[in-house]
């Protein structure tokens, strides 16, 4: 499955130049190299879902989800055929 178009991070800003620079934390070079905000996390806990660690949430959330629904699916018995003669 692909991730949805909400999520990707928009191709204009990938192909942007950028020039090289230090910074002192991940978050510094995220917005501009991607164009999108990195987002922080307010008292209420959830991040902006207009931002990358708000996208990254919601797409790993998502494939936690199918992963638990695959493991469920994986773990059911086999239902047993059903071999008497009639």
């Amino acid at each position: 499955m692909s991730i949805s178009e909400s999520n990707k991070i928009p191709a204009e800003s990938l192909r942007r130049k950028t020039d090289s620079r230090a910074v002192s934390a991940v978050d510094e070079g995220i917005e501009p190299l991607t164009g999108v905000r990195a987002g922080s996390r307010p008292k209420s806990g959830a991040y902006p879902k207009d931002s990358v660690r708000g996208k990254t949430k919601t797409c790993l959330r998502g494939w936690l989800e199918r992963a638990a629904k695959l493991k469920a699916q994986i773990s059911k018995p086999p239902k047993p055929k059903n071999t008497a003669k009639k």
